[in-house]
């Protein structure tokens, strides 16, 4: 998978929703944004784990993911 299929979707999306948001929507849509094209490859490379973890159904790939996340305050959306 790659950047571009995988987080070029999520602007997108953001896009859409984007032209029908209110004013303080529309502020929180571009701090999204921004966010997603800032993401470092550390993060894009974990998401990327993530994501094909759930594809393939693998419980506990998702849940060391996850508890990784937990420990690693660098891996965290804040």
């Amino acid at each position: 998978m790659s950047y571009k299929d995988g987080r070029e979707q999520d602007l997108n999306q953001l896009r859409r929703e984007y032209e029908r948001a209110s004013p303080d929507n529309k502020r929180r849509i571009e701090i999204a944004a921004n966010k997603i094209r800032k993401e470092s490859g550390k993060i894009r490379s974990m998401r990327e784990s993530l994501i094909r973890a759930h594809r393939r159904g693998d419980k506990g790939e998702i849940a060391g993911i996850q508890s990784w996340v937990e420990d690693h305050r660098e891996y965290r959306n804040e």
